[in-house]
């Protein structure tokens, strides 16, 4: 895997949008944000390339490798199954953040400073954490000073299993299974 010492401050003093998946981000111009640093989550490259996007469960990338893989931009993935990941991934672009797996502890670990410290709610086996839980951790490591969140409504599972007008078919919660049980790359375009 790549190193990750590069991204130390290479945005110091900088903004950033961190790009959730929430509904919210139907009613937002995402073309504004062309000439910013962005850090998306999960399978936002559904409707955006952000400049970075970040993956906190290896489940979603299994899922959805043909999708992510097609994405411009650099990828993290928070996971401890760096060994199936590295050997089916192409992309070159990709960090490996280790996590642990202890449930509710305060996590220093892979690139983060001795000094940062923050909650993971990360369960046995899959991470199963906030994907968010990564991204901000992440600005600050690469200097960002000010961080803007969109989309980051945390309304996933309230909607699971309707169908919102106006959603991005294939992802934002339509009548299609909850994430975890679709097939590998199901609903993918």
């Amino acid at each position: 895997m790549n190193n990750i010492n590069k991204f130390k401050d290479i945005h110091k003093g900088k903004r950033c949008f961190v790009m959730g998946n929430g509904y919210s981000l139907n009613y937002n111009n995402l073309n504004l944000l062309k000439d910013e640093i962005t850090i998306g989550c999960n399978r936002i490259g559904l409707i955006y390339n952000p400049t970075y996007l970040c993956i906190a469960d290896s489940v979603i990338y299994k899922q959805h490798k043909k999708q992510i893989d097609r994405t411009k931009s650099i990828m993290f993935m928070a996971t401890n199954d760096e060994y199936s990941i590295t050997n089916e991934n192409s992309k070159k672009d990709m960090y490996i953040v280790k996590s642990r797996t202890d449930k509710g502890i305060i996590w220093k670990g892979a690139f983060w400073d001795d000094n940062l410290e923050y909650v993971t709610w990360f369960g046995k086996g899959n991470n199963g954490t906030v994907v968010i839980d990564l991204c901000i951790p992440l600005a600050h490591y690469m200097g960002i000073t000010e961080i803007y969140l969109i989309g980051v409504d945390f309304t996933l599972c309230r909607w699971r299993g309707s169908n919102r007008e106006g959603s991005v078919a294939g992802y934002f919660c339509d009548n299609k299974p909850y994430w975890q049980n679709q097939p590998p790359d199901g609903g993918d375009k």
